[in-house]
């Protein structure tokens, strides 16, 4: 069946959601997070302009500590309103500001789960692999997409696909 995923946007310093994107009628995340089909996964990409913390959160995802009643992130997002997207192209290279690493999503393998999704997700386990273990371990950290590789950071090699 599937649990319904969507990306969440985080506060600068904290685990406060300051916004979402929904995904519509294409909840689970093979089905708006693959390479076939990835108009959505662009859709957020343009909106990470600046470094932001990002989770793509399923439904299954454990719940925050301290909500009462007890919430994952994904459920406290439905309080705010959809994030607006920009009217502008999306670079190629995906950067982890926290872990100072970037890669180029240049990939055109249709059936391999998009970076960005893969990379930050949560709630995830058992629906996605990778041969380094780096599926959900950029989750809640600050990511933006670029036209240009960062100075100083390390490229990486990142091929996630779905199980």
């Amino acid at each position: 069946m599937g649990q319904p995923f969507k990306p969440v946007f985080l506060a600068e310093d904290s685990d406060t959601v300051i916004g979402h994107l929904d995904p519509e009628i294409f909840y689970k995340l093979a089905e708006h997070a693959t390479r076939q089909d990835d108009w959505f996964v662009s859709d957020v990409a343009r909106i990470l302009t600046t470094p932001t913390r990002i989770v793509w959160v399923g439904a299954s995802a454990d719940p925050e500590p301290g909500t009462q009643p007890p919430a994952n992130l994904r459920q406290l997002s439905h309080a705010l309103p959809q994030t607006p997207v920009p009217d502008r192209a999306s670079g190629p290279y995906l950067i982890n500001h926290d872990r100072r690493v970037y890669l180029l999503d240049d990939s055109t393998t249709e059936d391999e789960a998009h970076p960005l999704a893969a990379l930050t997700v949560e709630g995830g386990e058992g629906y996605l692999e990778d041969e380094h273990g780096l599926i959900g371990s950029w989750a809640r950290q600050r990511i933006s997409v670029a036209d240009t590789a960062p100075t100083g950071y390390t490229e990486i090699q990142f091929r996630a696909w779905f199980v």
